[in-house]
C-alpha cells in the first residue's frame, strides 16, 4: 500500500482549503451517475443496482457544497444571501420546467387518485419535502412506484435540507472554532452512518439516514490530493461499475453498495489525475455535455418513463418497455429535451441577475393554485369523468373506514391509532375480535358500524395478517411488537379471522403451518373463529376501467370464474382453511359470492351500478358489505 501511495499528509487544515476549479473527473462523475440511473430506471437489466448513481450525487454535491462554503469562509466573502440566491438560481429554475412539464400528462394520464397523489407530490417537491411524502405515502394502498412522475425529487429534497442545515453548522462553528468543523463533520458522520444499522424502511428517504453519503464528499475536501501509480487511477471507476452490475433491488436498503460506491467516489475525489487516462472518455464532447446537463437528465427522465408506462397500461398495450429499442427512444428524448433544459433555462438563470428570479414567481404561484384546485375537486374529477362521485369516493377507502377519537382504527403508514379500537364497550355479551389485514379495512369498519349488541375489538392493519407469536415484517401497526401473545388474551370470545394470504404466500412467513396455529390458539380458549376465506382477485384495477372509458359506468365487469377458482393461489390459500376442523369454526366463502352467487359462472367486480371493487383484490364498502352480511347470520347465532 505504501508503494501505491505517494507523499500522503492526512487531512488539510482547514484555512488551506481554496475555491477548486473545474474538476474533469467530477465532470466524469456526474455522467457516470446519471447515465446508471437511466439506465436502471429504463430497465435494460444492464445495471441493476443502477440507483446507486444517486449515492454517487450525495457525495459530489457534499464535496463542491463545502468547498464553496469554507473556501468562502477562509476569504471571508461568505454570505448566506449569496449562498442561497446561487443554490436557487441552480435549482429552482430547472426544477419548475420539469414540473410544469409533467403537468399536462399526468393529467391526461393518471386517474383522479393517483393525480391527487401527483398533486401532493408536486407541492412536496416544489417546497422540497418529498422525502418525507414519499417515506409517508402508503405504498401498500398506492400505485406502483414506477408510475410515479416525481418520486425521484425525494433525492433532490434530502440535498436541499442538507443545503439549508449544513451551512449554518459549519458557519457556527467556523465562527466559534474554526479548527472544530473537521471533528463536528466527523461526528455527525458517524451517528448518520450508525442510523443505518436500524431496520427501517425510512432510511430509503430521509435526510439523517443519508447524511453520512454527503459528508463523505465534505470529508473529502480535508484530504490533500494524493498522488497514485497510473495504474491504480481507474480502479475506483470498475468498482463503481461493477457494484451497479452485481447488486441489485434486493440491496436498496442495504449499506454495503452504498459503503462501496461512496468509497469508490471518495478515492477519484482525492487521486491526484494526471494526464493518463485509460479511455480518456472524459474527453468526449458528449460524456462532457452529458455531465454538465446531469441535473436537468435527472429530472426528466423519471417522468418520461413513466408517463411512456402510463401510455402503455392504459391502452392495454403489452409491455414493451423493457425491449431496448423503445428505452433507446426514450433515452433519446430524455438526452435531447434535458440538453435544451440545461441550454435555455439552467444556464439562463445561473447567469441572470437576481431581479430575473421574479420571472419564477408566477409560475410557483400557478402550480400552488392548480395543486390546491386538484385536491378540492378530486382530481377534476366531475370534469373529467361523466359518472357519478361514488366512483371517486371509492377509490379512497378513507371515505368509509370508521374513525374512534379522530383517528383511523384500521392502521396504514399514513395514519395510526395509539390504541387498539373498542366499540359498544358497556355491552357484557360475547366480545368480538377482528383480526385482520387491508383486506379487513371495510368488513371491520362496516362490522363495527352495525353490530350493536356485541362489543367489538378491531386488531386491523395494511399487510397485518395476524400469526401467533410472530411479527409480520410490513405490518403498519406500530404497536405490532406489543401483540406478540395477544391471542392468549383472548377467551370466550369470538374472533373474526380475515387475510389476504395471496399477498403472503411464499414471503417466507410459512402460512400453510403458522394459520392452523394461530387459529388453532384460538380455538383453544374457547373461542368461536369465524374465517373469511380469500377475496377474489382480478388482474386489473376496476375503478381504473370506468377512469379509462375501458368499461361504461353501469356496464358489469366479469371474468370467468375459472381464471380465479382454478389458480395455484387460489388452491393454496382454501387448503389452509380447510384443513382446520372444529365444530367452533365457521366459514364465510368470498368467491362464493362474488364467482357464484351474482352472476353464475362469472366473478364480478361490478353489476350494473353497484360496483364492489376498489381495486384489483380490495372490496369496496358495497364489496364489504355482502361478506359482513354472511358475518352477521353467523354472529345472530352465537
Amino acid at each position: 500500500m505504501l508503494k501505491i501511495i505517494k507523499n500522503f499528509k492526512y487531512v488539510l487544515p482547514i484555512s488551506s482549503i481554496k475555491r477548486i476549479s473545474y474538476r474533469e473527473e467530477i465532470n466524469l462523475l456526474r455522467a457516470l451517475s446519471v447515465l446508471s440511473v437511466v439506465v436502471y430506471h429504463a430497465n435494460l437489466n444492464i445495471l441493476n443496482a443502477g440507483y446507486l448513481g444517486v449515492d454517487i450525487f450525495f457525495v459530489i454535491s457534499g464535496y463542491l457544497i463545502s468547498n464553496i462554503i469554507i473556501s468562502e469562509l477562509n476569504e471571508n466573502s461568505f454570505s448566506f444571501k449569496n449562498f442561497y440566491l446561487r443554490r436557487i438560481k441552480r435549482i429552482i429554475p430547472a426544477l419548475l420546467s420539469t414540473l410544469v412539464f409533467t403537468l399536462p400528462f399526468s393529467f391526461i394520464y393518471l386517474s383522479p387518485i393517483n393525480f391527487i397523489d401527483y398533486t401532493k407530490s408536486l407541492v412536496s417537491s416544489l417546497f422540497f419535502y418529498s422525502n418525507i411524502f414519499f417515506n409517508n405515502l402508503d405504498f401498500y394502498n398506492s400505485v406502483d412506484a414506477k408510475l410515479m412522475p416525481l418520486l425521484h425529487t425525494w433525492s433532490l429534497a434530502v440535498e436541499e435540507q442538507f443545503y439549508i442545515l449544513f451551512p449554518l453548522l459549519v458557519v457556527f462553528i467556523f465562527k466559534v472554532n474554526k479548527n472544530r468543523v473537521l471533528g463536528a463533520i466527523l461526528f455527525i458522520f458517524l451517528v448518520s452512518f450508525l442510523l443505518n444499522q436500524t431496520i427501517s424502511n425510512e432510511k430509503f428517504y430521509l435526510t439523517q439516514y443519508r447524511t453520512w453519503e454527503l459528508l463523505v464528499g465534505v470529508i473529502a475536501g480535508f484530504v490533500p490530493r494524493i498522488n497514485v501509480k497510473k495504474m491504480y487511477l481507474n480502479v475506483p471507476y470498475f468498482i463503481i461499475l461493477f457494484s451497479m452490475y452485481f447488486f441489485d433491488d434486493a440491496w436498496i436498503l442495504d449499506i454495503e453498495p452504498k459503503l462501496i460506491v461512496t468509497s469508490s467516489t471518495f478515492l477519484i475525489i482525492v487521486l491526484k489525475q494526471t494526464e493518463y487516462n485509460t479511455f480518456r472518455i472524459s474527453d468526449n464532447d458528449l460524456i462532457k455535455n452529458i455531465g454538465k446537463a446531469s441535473y436537468s437528465i435527472y429530472l426528466f427522465h423519471q417522468p418520461v418513463f413513466v408517463f411512456y408506462r402510463w401510455h402503455l397500461k392504459n391502452n392495454k398495450l403489452d409491455d414493451i418497455f423493457s425491449f431496448y429499442i423503445d428505452s433507446l427512444i426514450l433515452i433519446i428524448f430524455v438526452l435531447v429535451i434535458s440538453f435544451l433544459n440545461y441550454r435555455y433555462i439552467e444556464k439562463y438563470f445561473m447567469k441572470a441577475k437576481e431581479k430575473k428570479l421574479n420571472l419564477l414567481i408566477p409560475v410557483v404561484s400557478s402550480i400552488i393554485i392548480f395543486s390546491y384546485i386538484s385536491f378540492q375537486s378530486n382530481g377534476f374529477f366531475t370534469q373529467r369523468y361523466n359518472m357519478p362521485e361514488k366512483v371517486i369516493l371509492y377509490s379512497d377507502s378513507d371515505n368509509y373506514a370508521i374513525k374512534q377519537n379522530g383517528n383511523f382504527c384500521h392502521h396504514s403508514k399514513s395514519n395510526s391509532s395509539k390504541d387498539i379500537c373498542v366499540f359498544n364497550e358497556e355491552i357484557e355479551n360475547k366480545d368480538v375480535y377482528i383480526f385482520g389485514d387491508s383486506h379487513a379495512k371495510l368488513i371491520s369498519s362496516d362490522i363495527a358500524q352495525r353490530i350493536k349488541d356485541k362489543k367489538i375489538i378491531m386488531v386491523t392493519g395494511d399487510s397485518c395478517i395476524f400469526l401467533s407469536k410472530t411479527i409480520v415484517p410490513d405490518c403498519a401497526r406500530k404497536d405490532k411488537e406489543k401483540l406478540i401473545g395477544y391471542e392468549d388474551q383472548i377467551k370466550n370470545s369470538i374472533v373474526i379471522y380475515i387475510a389476504n394470504v395471496w399477498d403472503k404466500l411464499d414471503k417466507g412467513l410459512d402460512l400453510e403451518t403458522n394459520i392452523p396455529i394461530t387459529i388453532n390458539n384460538f380455538l383453544a380458549n374457547n373461542n368461536k373463529v369465524i374465517v373469511v376465506y380469500q377475496i377474489p382477485h382480478f388482474r386489473f384495477d376496476i375503478l381504473d376501467n370506468y377512469y379509462f372509458n375501458v368499461t361504461n359506468f353501469g356496464d358489469s365487469i366479469v371474468v370467468e370464474n375459472n381464471s380465479y377458482l382454478q389458480s395455484e393461489n387460489t388452491q393454496r390459500s382454501n387448503k389452509i382453511y380447510d384443513g382446520i376442523t372444529s365444530k367452533n369454526l365457521f366459514r364465510v366463502y368470498p368467491d362464493r359470492i362474488f364467482c357464484r352467487d351474482i352472476i353464475p359462472g362469472f366473478c364480478v367486480a361490478a353489476e350494473g351500478k353497484n360496483i364492489y371493487y376498489e381495486d384489483s383484490n380490495h372490496l369496496s364498502i358495497e364489496g364489504s358489505r355482502l361478506v359482513v352480511d354472511k358475518i352477521i347470520e353467523i354472529l345472530k347465532t352465537n
